[in-house]
């Protein structure tokens, strides 16, 4: 069941929800970045929340600046742990 409302919502996302949230939390992305990191979660999300991350990170570290980078990988962090017992 919790499986298929994170599927229903990536399915869902759009690139303004991604800029949004990106403002938000002062990340100020280029459109090619705010373009890479909708398509990393809308192809990724299954292993970014429930398996190893760390080569979808390293491939985001080499298409963002390094303080976009920086404030991504916290928030996502910040945000998995929050919601972990939800996943």
């Amino acid at each position: 069941m919790k499986g298929q409302l994170i599927k229903n919502y990536i399915n869902k996302l759009t690139i303004n929800d991604i800029n949004n949230m990106a403002i938000k939390n002062n990340i100020n992305l280029s459109n090619d970045e705010v373009n890479y990191v909708y398509n990393i979660i809308k192809n990724n999300y299954q292993n970014l929340l429930y398996g190893d991350s760390s080569n979808i990170f390293n491939d985001l570290k080499n298409n963002v600046s390094s303080s976009n980078y920086d404030k991504i990988k916290n928030l996502f962090d910040t945000y998995k742990n929050k919601y972990q017992s939800l996943l």
